[in-house]
């Protein structure tokens, strides 16, 4: 059978979201319904306290993911249709969306060959690109007939993202 390696503490609620940092081994970001966003170092077994716990949003926390190439940033988004861009360094927002979308936001995916977009996806039927040097406005969107339950950009081509969502299609 499957061996516990870990146990992670520090969300008050169930988690629901979860990103290993690609830049930095062993340091691991969860969400939870609770709003609460934690960041483990787990370089060593047994049991682990979020050695950074933010109250990050005021809703429940959909997805976290790090950034591909600043191995301090990661982004959350949640039911509060905020996305926050996060550096661990200082344990607060590097970066607001407020109001990113006129629904709950589902998930977010950083371009793992252009550092600087983010996409995110929501249940207002929409998908959203933005540049994280100029958050004022979205770069671009398009939309679903349901909502989009998941957005992921290609890790071979900076041009080609995926989308899919309630409408049973893949965009």
């Amino acid at each position: 059978g499957a061996e516990e390696v870990a146990l992670l503490k520090g969300h008050e609620a169930t988690g629901a979201a979860l990103a290993w940092n690609p830049c930095r081994p062993g340091s691991l970001a969860s969400g939870g319904d609770d709003g609460m966003l934690c960041h483990y170092d787990l370089t060593s077994r047994g049991a682990h306290t979020a050695i950074a716990t933010i109250k990050g949003h005021a809703g429940g926390v959909m997805d976290v993911s790090w950034s591909t190439r600043e191995e301090n940033l990661f982004a959350s988004c949640a039911r509060d249709k905020v996305v926050k861009v996060w550096d661990i360094r200082d344990r607060k927002e590097a970066h607001i969306i407020g109001k990113a979308h006129e629904g709950t936001i589902n998930r977010l995916s950083w371009n793992p060959l252009a550092q600087y977009l983010l996409a995110t996806c929501s249940d207002d039927k929409t998908v959203a690109l933005w540049d994280m040097r100029n958050l004022e406005n979205k770069l671009f969107s398009f939309t679903h007939l349901k909502p989009v339950t998941s957005v992921e950009w290609s890790p071979t081509n900076e041009t080609i993202l995926a989308s899919c969502g309630l409408d049973r299609r893949v965009a």
